[in-house]
């Protein structure tokens, strides 16, 4: 498996954002590295655009369920964004580099 033996924080929602085939994990105990098999994911800075997004969707939680715990990550927005990691396949992180060199080439 990509990663094992994690289990987000019970009170976390489930959802990752995991629909663009990488995945945001809040590592809340900072272990979360020790549990991937770096032979099959590479675990990556945020980039501006992984920050809003990850925002946006925390947002989109406190205002559709009162989470306390979404609204205490948004009070608290710098240091849980530190927490933050966003996961890419590496199989996933190739389609993506070769679509880029195909359109390089292209133009």
């Amino acid at each position: 498996p990509m990663c094992s033996g994690y289990r987000a924080p019970r009170r976390w929602p489930r959802g990752s954002g995991a629909g663009s085939g990488s995945t945001y994990v809040y590592d809340v105990n900072g272990n979360f590295d020790t549990l991937c098999n770096p032979g099959m994911v590479s675990l990556e800075s945020l980039e501006e655009e992984d920050v809003v997004k990850i925002k946006s969707m925390i947002e989109e939680h406190v205002q559709l369920t009162y989470s306390p715990l979404a609204k205490e990550l948004l009070e608290n927005w710098s240091v849980a964004l530190s927490k933050f990691i966003k996961v890419m396949p590496d199989d996933y992180k190739a389609v993506l580099q070769a679509k880029k060199e195909k359109i390089r080439v292209a133009v």
